[in-house]
């Protein structure tokens, strides 16, 4: 019994401490009456949302009290900043900046092309430089054949391998001019260059042993120059036989000529030619010269007609052994 009591007894001394503590809480929390502070209460969601919204209202008076401590240090303007130029100006710098960065960024995509067109340029320039190397060396060869530069003697491969066969015909007619001139000409090869520039290789000069001294063949007389012309195609005939496999040339023709001879070098022509055809060639002259009638044993003569026909005469010497008559005369 005495125990029920004291038990009674602390439990109301607590809830009026109790009280008292409630009292004293809502005085000081404002409320009148404990059913009031029970109005007053928030949700937890929602009181949880109030507390956070304190915590980043104190974070940042911490941070603006940092700047204001930090700037307080500092001398700043009387006037306060123009925040609206600012942030206008930060704006078209941030342009700036975006507008650079893409041109940094396009130009180093522009130069890593350049540099790959570059390394495909430098393998195809050393690709080709054995085909340039070679196509140089084949353009100065043509340009030489072509009688161009380097060609120091404008000589063509043409001249220079009608040369050769010009040096052959020229010692072949040598062994007649000499016969002809008594041993005072001899025909020369000259491939030296020409006057102005022409075409060298088939040049011929006139080697005069009265003088020791070469020429050119346009200083010989009329009679000289065509025994010259004699003795180079006697050479060529000669020269033909000899790289034809034996083929001779049994019939020569010599059209005109004789009329520019004196007696003395028309009888060494005729003595060269009477050679010839004691040889067992057919020896053909064609010639207007009444001197050479008695020279020439078996002719045809041509008379022109007053009507403009033409007659044919066939002598062995002095004897007439055939007449033909009829067509127009060639002049």
């Amino acid at each position: 019994m005495a125990g029920a009591t004291s038990a009674a007894e602390d439990a109301a001394a607590t809830l009026a401490r109790a009280r008292e503590e409630l009292a004293a809480n809502l005085d000081a929390a404002g409320f009148a009456t404990a059913n009031e502070a029970r109005e007053a209460a928030l949700d937890p969601r929602e009181l949880a949302t109030l507390a956070q919204d304190v915590d980043d209202y104190r974070e940042a008076r911490a941070k603006a009290e940092a700047v204001v401590a930090e700037l307080s240090e500092r001398e700043l303007p009387d006037e306060p900043a123009d925040l609206d130029a600012l942030s206008h100006a930060a704006a078209e710098s941030a342009r700036s900046r975006d507008a650079a960065i893409e041109a940094a960024t396009g130009a180093a995509a522009r130069l890593a092309t350049l540099e790959q067109l570059r390394a495909e340029y430098e393998a195809r320039g050393e690709e080709s430089a054995a085909a340039r190397a070679e196509r140089d060396v084949v353009a100065v060869l043509a340009d030489s054949l072509e009688g161009k530069a380097p060609n120091e003697r404008r000589l063509r491969l043409e001249s220079f391998v009608l040369a050769s066969k010009l040096e052959r015909i020229v010692a072949a007619a040598n062994a007649r001019l000499e016969t002809m001139s008594s041993g005072q000409y001899r025909l020369e090869h000259d491939d030296q260059a020409q006057y102005r520039g022409k075409e060298t290789g088939l040049a011929l000069r006139i080697a005069d042993s009265h003088t020791g001294q070469s020429r050119s063949t346009r200083s010989l007389s009329g009679g000289e120059t065509f025994l010259a012309s004699l003795a180079l195609a006697l050479g060529l005939a000669e020269t033909v036989t000899a790289e034809a496999g034996g083929i001779e040339l049994g019939t020569l023709f010599i059209d005109e000529g004789f009329g520019s001879l004196d007696g003395d070098t028309l009888e060494i022509a005729m003595s060269t030619l009477e050679d010839l055809r004691d040889s067992g060639r057919t020896v053909g002259l064609i010639s207007h010269v009444e001197a050479m009638h008695d020279a020439i044993p078996a002719r045809l003569e041509v008379e022109k007609a007053a009507d403009g026909s033409s007659r044919v005469r066939t002598r062995v010497g002095l004897q007439e052994v055939g007449l033909h008559t009829g067509g127009v005369a060639a002049g």
